[in-house]
């Protein structure tokens, strides 16, 4: 028995999600099944009393009109919002998710909607586990002089330096109370500049930063 040639494509969200040209043509399709891996990244949220609909979330509601049968895959489909899971499960059953959810009111049961796996229980096609146990263990092993010095020397700089650091935590925020941004340099050596200068500034002490330089076998301040 001849079995009929499949059509199948693939393609990344984000770019489909901002190309209205090609949503257009996707449009005039209709598909068997749809299968969106990471889909939590079609999100959606309450805000002031509204719905905010990112542009993958409504590629979702599109997608989920041209096809019979619609999977999601995604690790974190929950992001601690109730709310946020009850629009997210939308994509799927929007009359039973229709409006804000309220307790009481809505029912959050999603188990005929969802299967839900851990990595433990997943098997290969010869049922043995995918993932096979990790057994950890301890092993003791003498750290040269070298080595040893250099491990001191880190070990009470973190336990010390950035304790301190800590301490200043109020110098993270701004104004408005926002954490500051972070910009993490793609070069080493930019960091380790980048993070000399900031523990600078929050401590003022120029002996809160030491420089170890290892060369040829031996280390100096």
């Amino acid at each position: 028995m001849l079995l009929p040639k499949c059509r199948w494509e693939k393609v990344r969200l984000d770019k489909l999600s901002r190309n209205q040209d090609l949503q257009a043509k996707l449009a005039q399709t209709d598909w068997d099944l749809v299968v969106c891996d990471e889909a939590h990244k079609m999100s959606a949220s309450f805000f002031g009393g509204e719905i905010k609909e990112t542009k993958r979330y409504k590629l979702g509601k599109l997608l989920s009109t041209l096809t019979r049968h619609f999977l999601l895959m995604s690790a974190t489909p929950h992001n601690g919002k109730e709310e946020d899971f009850q629009l997210f499960m939308a994509l799927l059953d929007g009359d039973r998710f229709e409006g804000r959810f309220r307790d009481g009111v809505h029912l959050a049961d999603t188990s005929d909607l969802m299967r839900r796996l851990v990595k433990e229980d997943l098997l290969k096609f010869d049922e043995k586990p995918l993932f096979p146990e990790r057994q950890a263990s301890t092993i003791e092993y003498e750290l040269s002089d070298l080595e040893a010095v250099l491990y001191k020397r880190v070990t009470e700089y973190v336990c010390e330096e950035f304790n301190r650091a800590d301490a200043l935590e109020a110098e993270m925020f701004n104004a408005q109370g926002h954490r500051r941004k972070l910009v993490i340099f793609t070069e080493y050596r930019d960091t380790l500049n980048y993070l000399t200068d900031r523990i600078l500034t929050l401590l003022g002490r120029n002996e809160a930063v030491v420089n170890i330089v290892i060369d040829q076998g031996a280390i100096a301040d």
